[in-house]
């Protein structure tokens, strides 16, 4: 609980107590515009400049002796500002989305850097203290400008998902109707976990790889971790009857530059992300797949292969075991497991699996997202779809890397991906 006193000309109670993890409904009820007005989104860019990015330490209001996170102190900010509540996890969240918005800005792909929201460390060679302290002058003029500052009433309720998430669930609901019904001419439903259909070859192949693997100039700039390397990701449709392929996502095996903080993304995924990152070893084994996705294929499903090809290399022999999730509103819809077995080539190993057949959930997806006809309206969908892959050594369970994909569709003919790092940030989440 955190207690402030009314600002100076207030009547008594006006500002009240705020409690950081709850809200009432009289704290709420002033808010037609939703859960960030304009005034309150005001004050909350305010609050930003005022209270820089501090990473998991805590500020330090010398008048006050006491310690607080800054997404904390940006919710005090806004309370004084505005007089209304908003808790340091809705303030969370709203950097977040802000930063997600900023990602897909990026839809220039390469032209561009990494939006600089996305990076909230401080800039090279300046080390942060342990704790950032403001003088009692600073702390008095930030409650002293909220005290004065106009205040707007607008009556409202806050929803319990952004709008952009509403609208992305209500077409979802009107769209996709059948999503979890069988998919004609199969018996498996949409919904049914598929971890058990376990993918083996009868026996360990014996062949090599059609191509050749050529490394890349710049080995930094390789998908790879310490262990495993991505060499190469499609998938694609093909046409049984004129063997036309089109290719829905592609991943060559060139890393981008900039890294991401990867705490931006959790709301996406299963909690099951958070885990692994917190409890894993090697960092290095997280990435983040930005894909552009050609959905001009056939609508000829019946007819048609939806499938995939990838390509793994590494330097020791071990069998990969690969799990790849999709996920809507940041739950598991359905599981596959595969596993590739290594194959030796000039003292290296690769692991192919060619033409691996699409879960019949992805290929109703797919079918009913074209229906949509506008991107915009199909990137709304796709904000809150998206897909976890786990590559782990089918003997030891040690965790070998892990693909986030996240999507929108492509406005060129052709498919294209942007692949980042993802690393710990570093942000003051306040959970």
């Amino acid at each position: 609980m955190m207690t402030l006193s009314p600002p100076a000309g207030d009547g008594p109670g006006s500002a009240g107590s705020m409690a950081p993890e709850s809200t009432s409904l009289t704290d709420i009820s002033g808010d037609a515009e939703g859960v960030w007005s304009v005034d309150i989104d005001q004050a909350f860019q305010e609050a930003l400049a005022i209270y820089p990015p501090c990473g998991r330490r805590k500020i330090i209001i010398s008048d006050e002796g006491k310690m607080y996170g800054r997404n904390e102190l940006i919710a005090r900010y806004i309370k004084l500002r505005c007089g209304k509540t908003r808790t340091r996890k809705q303030v969370s969240s709203h950097i977040q989305v802000l930063a997600r918005k900023k990602l897909r800005d990026e839809q220039a792909k390469k032209k561009g850097d990494i939006p600089s929201l996305l990076q909230q460390a401080s800039p090279p060679g300046v080390k942060s203290p342990s704790a950032v302290i403001l003088p009692p002058s600073s702390a008095t003029a930030v409650a002293a400008a909220a005290a004065i500052a106009p205040r707007s009433n607008y009556p409202s309720v806050i929803p319990k998902l952004e709008p952009t998430d509403q609208l992305s669930q209500q077409i979802l609901l009107q769209t996709l109707p059948n999503l979890w019904s069988s998919f004609p001419g199969t018996g498996l439903p949409f919904g049914m976990d598929l971890s058990q259909l376990v993918v083996q070859p009868k026996s360990e192949p014996a062949s090599t790889p059609e191509k050749p693997m050529s490394p890349i100039a710049d080995p930094s700039r390789e998908i790879a971790s310490s262990k495993l390397s991505l060499h190469g990701f499609s998938a694609y449709v093909q046409c049984n009857k004129t063997l036309e392929r089109t290719e829905l996502v592609k991943i060559d095996n060139t890393l981008e530059k900039d890294h991401i903080d990867i705490s931006l993304f959790y709301e996406k995924y299963p909690r099951l992300l958070r885990e692994l990152f917190e409890k894993a070893e090697r960092k290095d084994v997280f990435f983040l797949a930005k894909c552009w996705a050609n959905i001009n294929v056939s609508d000829d499903v019946q007819n048609c292969q939806y499938a995939v090809d990838s390509l793994y290399a590494s330097r020791e022999k071990f069998q990969l075991k690969v799990s790849t999730m999709a996920c809507s509103f940041g739950s598991q819809a359905v599981e596959k497991i595969e596993q590739y077995f290594p194959i030796e080539v000039d003292g290296s190993y690769s692991f192919m699996l060619n033409n691996s057949p699409m879960c019949d959930y992805m290929v109703k997806f797919i079918a009913e997202l074209k229906k949509l006809n506008a991107i915009e309206t199909m990137n709304n969908v796709l904000e809150n779809f998206t897909v976890l892959q786990i590559v782990t050594n089918s003997e030891t369970d040690e965790l070998l890397m892990v693909l986030c994909f996240v999507f929108e569709v492509s406005q060129e003919p052709e498919p294209s991906c942007s692949v980042y790092r993802l690393i710990d940030g570093g942000d003051d989440s306040d959970d």
